[in-house]
């Protein structure tokens, strides 16, 4: 009887050891299932969050660019307007230091030559102011002289043919040209009025 208790109790003792084993393993696995999915999960949260980090990178990066490039752009504008308006203001004074050169440089060869056509045409002027006023008496002109009015503009003279001697023949208008002057526009216009006879009288009383 004492045998068989010793004997059972060395089998449950056995089987207590063998139970304690296998727990111990158990809980070995556990671990490691435990420890590789706690690892695998980490690498993957990590991976998670590197990609998450390296897009917002990517994205900050593409912003930065942009506003770089908008700024730089924006930058080299204004630099080219200004460098426009520069050089178009240096082109315009050299243009204007060219001209007044030449301008000078004109008058330099021209004023002794301008000089001589002011005095001749000055001289002109005066010959023809005379020649004007001396006409009605000189001896080819064909009308009396107290029948001539001088009127100097547009035209020179007006002659009443034969008004002195109470017999109007008629009423000229006399322009004197000298040299190879000619008539001017106004005066082609009281000549061309004269011819379509686009004379009027009008009288005036107070």
């Amino acid at each position: 009887m004492e045998l068989i208790v010793v004997i059972l109790v060395i089998v449950i003792a056995i089987l207590g050891y063998q139970l304690y084993r296998v727990n111990i393993r158990v809980e070995q696995r556990v671990k490691e299932k435990y420890d590789s999915w706690k690892s695998k999960d980490y690498e993957y949260i990590k991976r998670e969050q590197r990609d998450i980090a390296q897009r917002e990178a990517n994205s900050r990066l593409n912003r930065l660019n942009e506003e770089v490039n908008r700024k730089a752009r924006e930058q080299y504008e204004n630099w080219q307007q200004r460098e426009i308006e520069r050089i178009t203001l240096e082109q315009k004074k050299i243009a204007q230091q060219e001209a007044e050169l030449l301008l000078r440089q004109w008058k330099e060869e021209n004023t002794k030559q301008i000089r001589q056509e002011a005095i001749e045409k000055s001289k002109s002027v005066i010959r023809g102011q005379v020649t004007e006023h001396f006409v009605p008496y000189l001896p080819d002109f064909s009308f009396n002289p107290k029948d001539t009015r001088f009127l100097g503009s547009p035209i020179d003279l007006i002659v009443f043919d034969g008004l002195d001697h109470g017999n109007l023949k008629g009423i000229w208008l006399v322009e004197v040209k000298t040299g190879s002057s000619s008539l001017s526009k106004k005066q082609r216009q009281v000549r061309d009025a004269v011819r379509d006879l686009r004379v009027k009288w009008l009288e005036i009383k107070r």
